[in-house]
């Protein structure tokens, strides 16, 4: 039994008549077996509101907290008794939960091929006892043993198996409404699905892949849970259903629950799911649970009304977050909504979306519209920054030859491009530039800013032939960057020394701001790095013997000239 002296008795009775909603807490650290159970009778037949929905959390909360065997005893046979349905439900909800297994991998030894295999078990849970302990005519034991429990189990579905051959409609309305208490908590595990004796049979009486035995339920041999196919107890109950089971689908807690009713409902409802209206379908589409969007994917293939929905109302379906169910709403919409109806801001915003089938989409429906002026190129130019790579490659090649052939080219278009956050669209950028715009010295400077290494790189390389009309300060910004870039540029690092070089060479009053620059590389920690600013350095000292002090006033450390007596 856990340490601790238990909640206070006079606690219990002060909060339950006040309505306090402290109660059910001072009630679950109650250890007092005696005291609970002589206060099963009056909860039960207490008519407030706030006792019945106490009783139902209470119930709810498991029924397995330590000296509440009495009470939850006593609750349980009184709803028996009272044919109370609605509290027969919870506990069997709650009853499902008793019995547990643990999965554990057990080695054995073949002495003969001298190997080890495993395989996977279930294990009973150790903390509850196999049978309670008894002194002389009473029972002693603090919590439910493992065969009360699965004894409870099956007395709890015998409630409502009773139900279903007195009342099938009843039981139908009854068992559908205790499925949706089912909690995802409440079947995380494999092992909590197999141990939920009541669930079991609701859902999978007739499985053929599964085994009630004495201690519960069991896969076959060579079964999976994957293998379980909806075969519920009492069928005649699921029948002519069509809506409750929705309803299952829509508003289950569980998703083993909403995955069984989704299967139940293609298979034995295929009619009724064809030819439902667009509206009732976009609920289900907008639903939070997966399981609701895939069933409403695939009753949109035949729903009426799909010409009538508009651009706005397709678009907002597009909206949706679950991958499985976008490429079937884009099958749906490329054939019922003609490209004329949609505007070009509305393609792009579509070849935006991070989900390929979306953007291919839009793309598609962007190259379909005309390019008339400056405004409609500009927005075109969107398509070069969409998220999905291939949609971006395919977008900037077409772009391109857009751009190629338009009367409304202009500069700050390819300086946009150029300067995009992907490689493959600064690169169309770059190649438009050179080819469009060769003697732009304006427009080349403004590459110097950019913080994109291949962009720098790029105008290393063409930095050769702008050095005349670009001011030194530019210039020598766009040699500090591509020297000092770590990750990347060693072609470019290898061009910027040349030019370095030679413009020290030609122009020795820059010896004193280039300099510097050729010794950071000498002190690179990379060698190749330090051999080509060493030899740079030799270079200019012996083409231009002017440069030699300057040389040994900016880089003291460097020794080119031994000393001769």
């Amino acid at each position: 039994m856990p340490e601790g002296t238990g909640g206070s008795t006079l606690l219990v009775d002060e909060y339950y008549q006040s309505g306090d909603s402290r109660f059910l807490g001072e009630l679950f650290a109650s250890r007092s077996e005696r005291k609970l159970k002589s206060f099963a009778e009056t909860w039960y037949a207490d008519q407030r509101d706030f006792a019945r929905e106490t009783l139902l959390s209470y119930i709810d909360d498991g029924c397995d907290r330590w000296n509440h065997r009495a009470l939850v005893k006593s609750l349980f046979k009184q709803a028996e008794a009272a044919s109370d349905d609605e509290a027969m439900a919870h506990f069997l909800v709650a009853f499902d939960r008793l019995v547990k297994h643990d999965i554990i991998q057990k080695w054995e030894y073949n002495w003969q091929t001298r190997e080890r295999t495993s395989r996977y078990i279930t294990v009973p849970d150790p903390t509850v006892p196999s049978r309670a302990a008894k002194s002389g005519n009473q029972y002693t034991s603090d919590r439910f043993s493992r065969r009360t429990r699965i004894y409870l189990c099956r007395r709890v579905f015998r409630y409502f198996r009773k139900i279903a051959f007195k009342d099938p409609e009843r039981y139908g309305r009854v068992i559908r409404q205790t499925l949706s208490l089912y909690k995802d908590e409440h079947l995380e595990k494999p092992q909590q699905l197999i141990d939920s004796w009541s669930l079991m049979h609701v859902l999978y009486w007739g499985a053929p892949v599964i085994q009630r035995k004495a201690h519960g339920v069991r896969l076959a041999a060579g079964a999976r849970l994957g293998d379980l196919k909806p075969f519920p107890f009492f069928p005649a109950a699921w029948q002519n259903a069509f809506h409750e089971i929705l309803h299952l689908v829509l508003h289950a807690q569980s998703r083993t629950v909403r995955v069984w009713a989704s299967t139940l409902l293609k298979r034995d409802y295929d009619q009724q799911i064809r030819g439902i209206e667009v509206q009732k379908i976009r609920t289900m589409l907008s639903s939070i649970h997966e399981e609701a969007q895939e069933l409403g994917a695939e009753m949109l293939k035949h729903a009426e009304g799909l010409p009538n929905v508009t651009v706005s109302e397709w678009l907002e379906l597009l909206n949706n977050n679950n991958l499985s169910i976008l490429p079937v709403i884009c099958e749906l919409m490329m054939e019922h909504v003609h490209p004329e109806r949609v505007t070009l801001e509305q393609c792009v915003d579509l070849a935006q979306a991070r989900v390929a089938a979306v953007a291919e989409l839009g793309l598609n429906w962007a190259r379909s519209k005309p390019v008339r002026d400056e405004d409609t190129l500009r927005a075109l130019l969107r398509l070069c920054n969409a998220s999905v790579a291939t949609v971006r490659s395919a977008a900037v090649e077409w772009i391109k030859s857009v751009l190629r052939q338009s009367t409304f080219l202009k500069s700050e278009l390819v300086l946009d491009l150029a300067d995009s956050a992907y490689a493959e669209t600064r690169a169309a950028g770059l190649s438009l530039m050179a080819e469009f715009y060769p003697e732009d010295t304006s427009l080349w400077a403004a590459l110097a800013e950019s913080p994109y290494p291949d962009v720098r790189s790029w105008l290393v390389l063409h930095l050769k032939m702008l050095q005349k009309v670009l001011h030194l300060e530019t210039v020598q910004g766009v040699w500090t960057s591509s020297l000092l870039a770590i990750h990347s540029g060693s072609k470019a690092k290898r061009v910027v020394i040349r030019q370095i070089t030679e413009r020290i060479i030609q122009n020795a009053d820059s010896a004193d701001s280039l300099l510097p620059l050729l010794g950071v590389m000498l002190r690179s920690v990379r060698p190749p790095e330090r051999r080509n600013a060493l030899a740079a350095l030799a270079r200019c000292a012996f083409e231009s013997p002017g440069l030699q002090s300057a040389i040994e006033r900016r880089l003291p450390e460097l020794k080119l000239f031994a000393e001769v007596s």
